[in-house]
């Protein structure tokens, strides 16, 4: 049933987004600030869609502090199990790509 709402979740934040981009592959760096701000790499490039959406783009993508704690939850756990992940991207957090969600695939 979670498995449901999360495809439902993704699907809404997905047809919301006006100039998302998708990203796809495997957690490899993460970094997180005391504030709460959390930010990732890919193993894989991020698109070049989203990387167009962020001039000044430092090579991570992240979620700001106030991000709903489930999304960052799913974002760790994706990094701990090595699961692949699709991001939604849209437009900028700081130097960061901006991840507006996140879809987790079984191996």
């Amino acid at each position: 049933m979670m498995k449901y709402l999360l495809l439902l979740l993704v699907a809404l934040l997905t047809f919301q987004a006006n100039a998302a981009s998708d990203s796809s592959g495997k957690v490899k760096e993460v970094y997180s600030n005391q504030e709460g701000a959390l930010a990732l790499k890919l193993d894989s490039p991020f698109s070049e869609g989203a990387v167009q959406e962020c001039p000044q783009y430092n090579g991570f993508a992240g979620v700001a502090p106030t991000a709903d704690p489930i999304l960052k939850s799913m974002l760790l756990a994706a990094f701990s199990t090595q699961k692949r992940v699709k991001l939604v991207i849209n437009g900028c957090n700081g130097n960061w790509l901006n991840i507006q969600s996140i879809f987790v695939y079984e191996n």
